[in-house]
């Protein structure tokens, strides 16, 4: 059972998941960069669009959120794209026009939230941070145990076999 990432939406067949996917990504109107002329999103108005922008060929194409002017239009339409972002960061100044990257994104910054704020994460006796709870029952399980390897030469000790072998061979060349 393939299932759509953004809604409940599932199907067995990949090809109509990719038709329903695109209702996600596809924009809900279209408006002219040049002028308050807009459509709803749909096949036919695609055209229609497309008519009305040859209205202005004519004249030195200048974007409306910058001072950027050009006479390809080609050109100017993808100057026209980088202002068009629809997911912005309320953080950063992080914006991407594709929800799944834009989702990535603030999943990252809530992650570094939980680091510094969740108790859980932080070793009470040493201060150590983990980035998840298993990290640190692992890095507490060391404070925990017995150390019940101990060097012969520097009588240091060691919780476990592994640890005990690497000091004694970095160390004391044994």
């Amino acid at each position: 059972m393939l299932r759509c990432s953004f809604c409940s939406f599932a199907c067995t067949h990949g090809s109509k998941l990719r038709l329903h996917m695109e209702q996600h990504t596809q924009p809900t109107h279209i408006s002219c960069p040049f002028c308050p002329f807009h459509l709803p999103y749909c096949a036919p108005n695609k055209y229609r669009f497309r008519d009305h922008l040859y209205l202005h060929l004519d004249e030195d194409l200048k974007c409306t959120s910058c001072s950027y002017t050009h006479r390809n239009f080609l050109l100017f339409l993808r100057h026209v794209r980088t202002h068009q972002n629809n997911f912005v960061c309320d953080t950063c100044a992080y914006s991407s026009r594709k929800k799944e990257l834009f989702v990535d994104h603030v999943k990252r910054h809530e992650a570094r939230k939980r680091v510094t704020s969740d108790p859980c994460l932080e070793c009470p006796s040493c201060g150590t941070k983990s980035k998840t709870h298993r990290g640190t029952l692992k890095h507490l399980q060391e404070h925990l145990l017995k150390k019940e390897y101990v060097c012969h030469v520097c009588s240091k000790d060691m919780p476990n076999a592994r640890s005990f072998k690497r000091h004694m061979l970095n160390r004391h060349l044994l």
